[in-house]
This record gives C-alpha cells, structure tokens and sequence, in this order.
C-alpha cells in the first residue's frame, strides 16, 4: 500500500484496521522518520532514513516481526 499524503505533509499508511504508520521529511536535516503507532499509541519510532521509501520499509520489517 502507498502512503498517502495528509493536509499537515506528513504521510500515512494504515494497516490492519487499529495500525498507524507515519512518515515525515526532518526540515533540519532532510532525513525521513516513521512512527509506529497501534490504537493511537506510539509502539515503535526511528530516523535517519535517506528516502521515504526506505522509511516505509522498516516500518514494514518492524511490523512483520510482530
């Protein structure tokens, strides 16, 4: 599933109904971090990503390790 970009340019993707990925671009630094979240509560978070396509797919690894 592709992100999708929200009104705030953050990107989402949603998996399994109550899990929450999010992606966004450091200003700073122009490195990409994702932030896992299931019900609304932070369970996983990591940075330094080089492309939003990397970021996606360790999120993706976290999550298939669960």
């Amino acid at each position: 599933m592709q992100p999708v970009k929200r009104s705030d340019g953050k990107y989402e993707e949603r998996l399994e109904d109550n899990w929450l990925f999010e992606y966004f671009e450091e200003p700073q630094t122009g490195l990409w971090r994702v932030e896992v979240f299931q019900h609304d509560v932070s369970e996983w978070t990591s940075a330094d990503f080089s492309s939003l396509e990397e970021a996606q797919e360790a999120a993706h690894n976290y999550f298939a390790q669960l």
